[in-house]
């Protein structure tokens, strides 16, 4: 579901929350959506909690926020990312104006 879900991020202008917790996204789904989120520039709200991402996955998530992505809340709460992973988020938000609610 992530595929189509990240596609349809892609060319949509108009779908500014979308929460998708406790669905099992992990760090491949993780890595699928987030690669079609880098051209999105209408999400503000991303809900993953409880989705069983670890570091590969966080890392993921930190490359898109390098990316200046304009998500103002990002959920990912209950996740498996340990201290790396965290360290990956923290180091991104260097890079982004936009974020500005962490969970």
């Amino acid at each position: 579901h992530c595929t189509h879900f990240g596609r349809m991020l892609q060319v949509n202008t108009r779908l500014m929350e979308l929460y998708l917790g406790k669905q099992k996204i992990r760090d491949e789904g993780t890595q699928v959506l987030v690669s079609h989120l880098f051209d999105n520039r209408a999400l503000r709200v991303l809900d993953l909690r409880c989705n069983e991402i670890s570091v590969k996955g966080a890392f993921e998530i930190a490359r898109l926020l390098e990316s200046d992505a304009v998500l103002q809340w990002l959920n990912l709460e209950a996740n498996r990312m340990q201290d790396e992973g965290a360290f990956h988020i923290a180091d991104a938000l260097k890079y982004n104006r936009h974020l500005r609610l962490l969970d």
